[in-house]
């Protein structure tokens, strides 16, 4: 949400083992191995990929990182343009955003 609250639409024990209930689809070959993460916004008024970020939204997402590196500190997190690079998605660096936690 843009006031960085977090909405779980499918439950995740961030253990580092995807079961079958937590699979949703979000990147193709990947879908089994990882968990996806949106937020809402990345397009301009026009509708070229930009970063419409809030400050809360950085915040929240910052917050999901580190949990998730703290529960599993081998991790990749990579945003979707990284897997498939015809993607404009997530519409900012996710290296940069690491960088801050």
């Amino acid at each position: 949400m843009l006031d960085g609250k977090i909405e779980t639409l499918v439950d995740n024990d961030y253990d580092g083992n995807i079961q079958p209930w937590e699979i949703t689809n979000g990147a193709a070959g990947y879908n089994s191995s990882c968990i996806h993460v949106c937020y809402v916004g990345g397009l301009a008024c026009d509708g070229r990929p930009f970063d419409t970020r809030t400050p809360a939204q950085v915040e929240a997402l910052r917050a999901l990182c580190r949990k998730v590196k703290a529960r599993n500190p081998g991790v990749m997190i990579v945003g979707h343009n990284y897997i498939n690079p015809l993607k404009a998605c997530p519409c900012f660096n996710v290296d940069e955003l690491l960088k801050t936690i």
